[in-house]
C-alpha cells in the first residue's frame, strides 16, 4: 500500500436526477482536493445523522455496532479507502483489539465512514486514488478544473463535461465524470 491522505466529510447531497443516489463528498484535511463518492439513500442517512448530530428515537445500525465495540473494548483506529476497481471503492476498517493486535475488516466506504464518524476515527484514502479521481476546486490559474458538485449534475450535463474534458485531453477529469455517469440512471 502506498501513501495515505487524511480526508474529512464535507457533506452529503442528493443526486439531481435520481432520488435513490446521493453524493458523499470527502475533502483533504491538509489540502483542497475533494473526492465525490456515490452512495445509496440508506447509507446517506447513516452519515447525515452522524454529521448533523441528529438524535434518533432508536439507534441506527452503526450506533448499535459502535456501542457493541465499546462494550467489548474494540477500538476503531482508522478507515482506509485503498483501491478503486471497475467504479467500486474498496475500504478497510482497522480495529484495535484489547491485546494490542490489529484486525482489518473489508467494508463499503459508506458503512466504514458512518462508523468512523461515530468514533471520531480518521478517514484515509490511498494517495494515488485521490490524485487520479479527486477533484480540485476551480481557480483562475487552471480553467480546465471542474467545479463541484459533480454528483448534483444531470446525466446530460455530465455528458457535456465529459466531452469537453476529452477534447481538452483532461483524461483524469474525464475518468471521474465517466465513473459518475455509470451511476446515473
Amino acid at each position: 500500500m502506498g501513501e495515505k491522505v487524511q480526508m474529512r466529510v464535507v457533506g452529503v447531497s442528493r443526486s439531481a436526477n435520481s432520488k435513490d443516489f446521493y453524493c458523499l463528498l470527502l475533502e483533504e484535511v491538509l489540502g483542497d482536493k475533494k473526492m465525490p463518492i456515490v452512495i445509496g439513500q440508506n447509507e446517506a442517512q447513516m452519515i447525515v445523522v452522524s454529521v448533523d448530530k441528529i438524535k434518533m428515537m432508536r439507534p441506527l445500525l452503526p450506533d448499535v455496532f459502535m456501542e457493541t465495540a465499546k462494550e467489548i473494548n474494540l477500538q476503531l483506529l482508522e478507515v482506509f479507502i485503498y483501491k478503486k476497481q471497475n467504479g467500486v471503492y474498496f475500504t478497510k476498517i482497522i480495529w484495535q483489539l484489547t491485546d494490542t493486535s490489529k484486525v482489518e475488516v473489508e467494508a463499503r466506504p459508506s458503512d466504514a465512514i458512518a462508523l468512523a464518524l461515530r468514533s471520531n476515527a480518521p478517514i484515509f484514502i490511498e494517495k494515488s486514488i485521490l490524485e487520479q479521481y479527486g477533484v480540485s476546486p476551480s481557480n483562475q490559474n487552471n480553467p480546465q478544473v471542474i467545479e463541484l458538485p459533480l454528483c448534483e449534475m444531470t446525466k446530460n450535463q455530465l455528458k457535456i463535461l465529459l466531452q469537453e474534458a476529452v477534447e481538452d485531453e483532461n483524461y483524469e477529469q474525464a475518468a471521474i465524470i465517466r465513473d459518475l455517469l455509470k451511476t446515473k440512471i
